[in-house]
């Protein structure tokens, strides 16, 4: 009985409700999107954690933003690369990015921005769209990818 009783009090430990700063100091080791998802877990309502973990989230979306922003149509490819080492810092799967065929078709489409060809073929909505479908999906894994994994 004794083993049993020190068991109880090692797992008594665990079981302890955290206290509120503990609670905070968690959530904030989380990427932006997973703080989120488990401060809807666990149901808090506290505003200063709210304000902290949307700014967490703007800051993270606007440097998206900037990566998107700092690449030329004919950078596409390099683009690409970076919006994945993004998905991946921010908690999302960037093999997605990678194998889904968004190198291929940037490829294609930096290839053609070379070439007198590119304005007969495409336009310059093109590569805006192709961007934009790019970041969308980059926030899309993240966002699906942290509902799923994060744990504290």
């Amino acid at each position: 009985m004794k083993h049993i009783k020190s068991y109880n009090e090692s797992v008594r430990q665990y079981l302890k409700p955290k206290s509120k700063e503990n609670i905070l100091k968690s959530i904030n080791n989380l990427t932006p999107y997973g703080s989120y998802y488990k401060m809807e877990d666990l149901e808090l309502n506290e505003p200063e954690l709210i304000k902290i973990i949307e700014k967490r989230i703007k800051e993270s979306l606007d440097e998206l933003d900037e990566i998107v922003a700092e690449h030329t149509n004919t950078q596409l490819n390099n683009l690409v690369i970076k919006v994945a080492e993004w998905v991946d810092k921010n908690g999302g799967n960037n093999e997605n990015i990678l194998s889904y065929g968004f190198l291929e078709l940037s490829s294609q489409i930096s290839d053609y921005t070379e070439t007198y060809d590119y304005n007969e073929i495409y336009d310059q909505s093109v590569a805006k769209s192709f961007k934009k479908l790019l970041t969308d999906f980059a926030i899309c894994e993240v966002k699906n990818n942290n509902k799923e994994e994060e744990k504290f």
